[in-house]
């Protein structure tokens, strides 16, 4: 709760408490989790290579627990990689990561993993060349993750939404997305992370030479921002040269 409400001092120390227990009374599976927690600490705040790292060791011993229960935080894994990954530039090595967790969410009924990695694993695709198919997926993260009862991965996917409309060359859009979705947040006492605001920023500047003003109204509903975004992303792109 500490994290989602951005408390990170306390979310800080709650996860010291858990990850002290978990050395000294913990399995080792028990001690690779604890510790992957902190890196999910190191990664919203801005420590990304400590982060990164942290994950890495952590993901053989994770992914060794072939329970439900493990698989899934394999899963989660692979997508916290692949995210942090997409905050760096670094996209072959965040889609190979989050493909390797959308793969396994679908598989094993992972809502929540798949809710994060929908809108990010399509902006990948978007960016490799995989257009139509890049759009579906954005389409699809952003509609599940709002339909869900995930508020955090919903936020995620809308800034990764306005990343692929930017790249799709919705660049208007795109800079609405984001400004409606800062406003969404704000009054839900949910600011972006330092992790969170870096992205935004990158799409922000994907967004150069959009006119300025939103296509939203003030008081704009989630609701009616989603429906727009999906039309958008689901309708066929305009034919080659016109």
């Amino acid at each position: 709760m500490s994290f989602e409400l951005r408390e990170w001092d306390d979310a800080w120390r709650y996860l010291h408490r858990f990850r002290e227990l978990s050395e000294t009374h913990g399995t080792p599976i028990e001690r690779a989790i604890a510790r992957s927690q902190i890196a999910s600490l190191h990664w919203h705040q801005g420590d990304y290579d400590l982060a990164l790292s942290e994950y890495r060791a952590q993901l053989e011993t994770i992914e060794s627990d072939p329970s439900m229960a493990g698989l899934h935080n394999a899963a989660t894994l692979r997508a916290n990689i692949g995210i942090v990954e997409t905050v760096l530039g670094n996209w072959s090595e965040a889609t190979e990561n989050l493909a390797h967790a959308y793969q396994a969410s679908t598989a094993n009924n992972f809502d929540y993993v798949r809710s994060l990695v929908l809108a990010p694993l399509g902006l990948g695709r978007i960016l490799e060349g995989r257009v139509a198919e890049g759009r579906r997926m954005v389409s699809h993260g952003l509609s599940l993750s709002f339909r869900s009862r995930y508020r955090r991965m919903h936020q995620i996917a809308a800034d990764y939404a306005a990343g692929a409309l930017a790249a799709i060359g919705e660049r208007a859009l795109a800079r609405s997305v984001l400004d409606s979705y800062t406003a969404f947040r704000e009054s839900a006492y949910h600011a972006r992370s330092v992790s969170e605001e870096k992205f935004a920023a990158w799409v922000s500047a994907q967004c150069d030479g959009a006119p300025a003003g939103s296509q939203f109204p003030a008081d704009a509903r989630v609701s009616s921002v989603v429906a727009a975004v999906c039309e958008v992303l689901e309708s066929p792109p305009p034919p080659k040269g016109r």
